[in-house]
């Protein structure tokens, strides 16, 4: 097993968020607001099996639903924010866990 670290960060704002992996309901939180300060707005951790997994993420109130494809044992850190215009995913997959500034 692996352990994945999805973080949700810019631009969310009283959004509904739902994570799936590999098709399970990992959690499901409402009113989702970024932290201007930090650029994070949740720290998600969730087991998934070795290799290739898909993270669904859908933010109904904006109408998204997009998969992301994760080597679970290469990438477990997964930054996941909303572009400017707000209608579309922005993915960061990486081995390193996040920085953030400290408040």
């Amino acid at each position: 097993m692996a352990l994945l670290e999805i973080h949700l960060q810019k631009g969310f704002e009283l959004d509904d968020v739902i994570v799936r992996v590999n098709g399970n309901e990992v959690v499901e939180y409402l009113a989702v607001t970024t932290n201007t300060a930090t650029g994070l707005a949740k720290v998600i951790r969730a087991d998934a099996p070795e290799g290739q997994v898909t993270v669904r993420l859908a933010v109904p109130s904006r109408g998204i639903v997009e998969d992301i494809h994760v080597d679970a044992s290469r990438t477990p850190y997964v930054g996941i924010g909303l572009a400017p215009s707000g209608e579309r995913l922005e993915t960061r997959l990486t081995a390193s866990p996040f920085d953030y500034p400290r408040q």
